[in-house]
């Protein structure tokens, strides 16, 4: 008797469509078809097409590489550019910590 579960790989590996996950997916779809149903220029529309399948192209070796693409980029702009160097809690000019959910008779201030 082994000490070992066997787990089926479709439990672990992520849901894709065509390739990419479903967000670009509808993204670049709904993209495409904006320039071919909306622009009345025949010309436009026929450029959409191959440029949305370029993009397609690109998004699937991408998630080639990563299946979670989108979840990292939207958790990756959250994040500031910068974060001062500032403590949270600062002193004040006799080396005192101030907090401010204790009383004020208790940090030195009477």
């Amino acid at each position: 008797m082994s000490n070992y579960w066997h787990v089926k790989q479709s439990l672990c590996t992520p849901i894709l469509v065509a390739g990419t996950e479903k967000a670009l997916v509808v993204l670049n779809l709904m993209l495409c078809l904006v320039f071919v149903f909306g622009a009345r220029f025949q010309l436009i529309a026929l450029i959409a097409i191959p440029v949305g399948l370029i993009i397609h192209g690109i998004c699937m070796s991408i998630s080639a590489k990563d299946p979670y693409m989108m979840r990292v980029f939207k958790r990756a702009t959250r994040y500031k550019g910068y974060y001062p160097a500032i403590p949270i809690n600062r002193t004040s000019s006799q080396g005192l910590i101030k907090f401010s959910c204790l009383p004020k008779s208790i940090n030195g201030v009477l």
